[in-house]
């Protein structure tokens, strides 16, 4: 029995993604249903993959679909997904081959369980380059939030840090509630997996905490989404994303409190990026506030209650994204955290 689907959507992943799939096999491919979507990219990812396919065809599937983003990409894997948990994974990423396999004896085990939890928290790697061309590997750990390895609701949680955000590195859902609430994601728009990381929380009642590193993100590379230069080109898409966000969950609403402050936090962290972004040194100080306005205006036609509780947090004050902005050039956004959130 397979028992958790992998969605690899796979734009442009040409070279990165025998890597990728090879550290799934490197673990143990059982259990697994691997979805790599090709979402109208180069031919030669099909052709990579196909290879797989013959060799794992209980496991690896290729969807090939006309171009429509990751979106679209990620929607058609949750139509085909067949197991009974689903993840993201980029096709320029990897899994770590014990974190896999702690994770999947984990989700058998929570097969057992009555009720089941809706969601799989685990801890994930950051692959830092250093100079001369190595890297290592940084782990990012949620064991200050969780009380315990296990299973935990969001009232016993403690607090994030500034700078910890439940991403699809570090997120494992119960495909029935994706579906159950209908998760659809806009296509043609990048960075829609921050939506596929919100809007299911409020919905999520028991929470499997795993302290084990399970996703590998590689940092520093120049094209990745993540790449400051990168979200610059697609400022646009980011901020309709996180107007989509803050349409899709009504913040004031959600509960308990713990979660509530949580999604508030999220929320202030991808506008204060979004902000930052919007700001331009050679316009100036004023003009780069105006085009702030402009932005809260339109997170507050859509619910001015949150927008102006969220104007309220310290990482979104004017004088510290306006700061936060004149020190982003050449960084990324690993090493952009402190400069954007803790700032003095």
């Amino acid at each position: 029995m397979n028992y958790l689907t992998l969605a690899i959507p796979a734009y442009q992943a040409e070279f990165t993604m025998g890597t990728c799939l090879d550290s799934l096999i490197t673990a143990g491919i059982e259990g697994l249903e691997v979805l790599v979507v090709n979402d109208g990219s180069n031919p030669q990812i099909s052709q990579t993959v196909e290879g797989y396919v013959a060799k794992y065809p209980d496991h690896i599937r290729l969807l090939n679909k006309e171009y429509g983003g990751l979106g679209s990409a990620l929607n058609l894997a949750l139509r085909e997904a067949t197991c009974p948990w689903f993840r993201i994974l980029d096709g320029d990423d990897r899994l770590d081959p014990q974190g896999l396999a702690k994770l999947m004896e984990v989700l058998r085990d929570l097969e057992e369980e009555n009720p089941k939890p809706e969601l799989v928290v685990a801890d994930y790697y950051y692959e830092i380059p250093r100079k001369g061309g190595t890297k290592y590997l940084e782990r990012a750990s949620f064991a200050n939030v969780f009380p315990e390895v296990g299973i935990n609701s969001w009232s016993r949680l403690k607090n994030f840090a500034i700078d910890q955000i439940l991403g699809k590195q570090s997120l494992v859902y119960r495909l029935d509630l994706l579906r159950k609430i209908k998760l659809r994601l806009p296509d043609q728009l990048a960075y829609v997996d921050e939506i596929f990381s919100y809007e299911p929380l409020p919905h999520v009642r028991r929470i499997y905490y795993l302290d084990e590193p399970v996703y590998i993100f590689p940092v520093g590379r120049p094209n990745q989404a993540s790449n400051m230069k990168v979200m610059e080109r697609h400022l646009k898409d980011l901020l309709s994303v996180a107007l989509e966000m803050f349409r899709r969950v009504r913040l004031d609403s959600v509960r308990p409190q713990r979660l509530q402050q949580y999604m508030y936090r999220h929320m202030a962290r991808v506008i204060a990026v979004c902000l930052m972004l919007s700001c331009d040194e050679e316009q100036g100080n004023v003009a780069s506030l105006k085009t702030m306005d402009l932005i809260w205006s339109e997170f507050a036609k859509i619910n001015a209650p949150a927008a102006r509780a969220l104007q309220k947090k310290p990482m979104l004050n004017s004088k510290r994204i306006l700061k936060a902005a004149k020190s982003y050039v050449e960084q990324d956004v690993y090493n952009l955290i402190g400069k954007v959130f803790i700032i003095d």
